[in-house]
């Protein structure tokens, strides 16, 4: 079992609008490693829905040289606490879907990542 911290400050926008119904963690295995080179999970709730994502940032924590990060949704795989989160078992979001990440125009900085979601909205997480 794998556990992460909630980023503390995250901020979310859809399409240029403020969404504060979400919550952001990062893995705690790499104690120092700077986001977002380190795996983030976001989890957004609307209503009933939630959406997850497991975003892979590009940098030496990742996969080979060279590997660009990489943003996947996800369900089902992780449940989030108000302190904290954890993940049985999330090797299937774990590693990079290439189909589905040219889609998804990812743009990952020291701040921020944004990208595509899987209902063609442009959202923005920033620390």
């Amino acid at each position: 079992m794998e556990l992460y911290a909630q980023v503390k400050n995250a901020r979310l926008t859809v399409d240029g609008l403020a969404n504060p119904r979400m919550n952001l963690f990062r893995s705690t295995y790499a104690r120092f490693t700077s986001l977002p080179t380190r795996t983030m999970v976001l989890i957004q709730h609307s209503g009933v829905q939630k959406q997850t994502y497991v975003i892979l940032g590009p940098g030496p924590g990742h996969l080979p040289e060279g590997f660009k990060g990489s943003i996947r949704r996800c369900e089902s795989v992780f449940v989030a606490t108000p302190l904290f989160g954890f993940a049985d078992d999330h090797s299937e979001c774990g590693t990079p879907a290439p189909n589905r990440d040219r889609d998804r125009n990812a743009k990952f900085d020291s701040r921020f990542v944004e990208f595509t979601a899987d209902d063609g909205k442009r959202e923005r997480v920033e620390w």
